[in-house]
């Protein structure tokens, strides 16, 4: 049952990096993979970046933050990253 649920992460993981190398995942999305991940505690450090770099793209201006999407940000940043720099 473990190797099912991490090859699952894993598989969705790639799908997910193929979204961002070809600009179809939008940062509501990209802030829903996030949190999910980031509960779950799985993605690489790869993944995280690229799905941040998504966030960062939002015109928040055109688009505003909800304050439940700025929970999920301060919530669920992967503060791991930091660390790995």
């Amino acid at each position: 049952m473990l190797q099912a649920y991490i090859q699952l992460y894993s598989n969705l993981e790639v799908r997910i990096n193929d979204l961002i190398n070809q600009k179809r995942l939008g940062p509501v999305d990209a802030l829903d993979s996030l949190t999910s991940y980031a509960i779950a505690e799985e993605g690489t450090n790869t993944l995280y970046l690229g799905l941040v770099e998504v966030i960062c793209q939002r015109d928040a201006v055109e688009q505003p933050y909800t304050l439940k999407e700025i929970e999920m940000l301060l919530n669920y940043f992967p503060h791991a990253i930091l660390q790995d720099t």
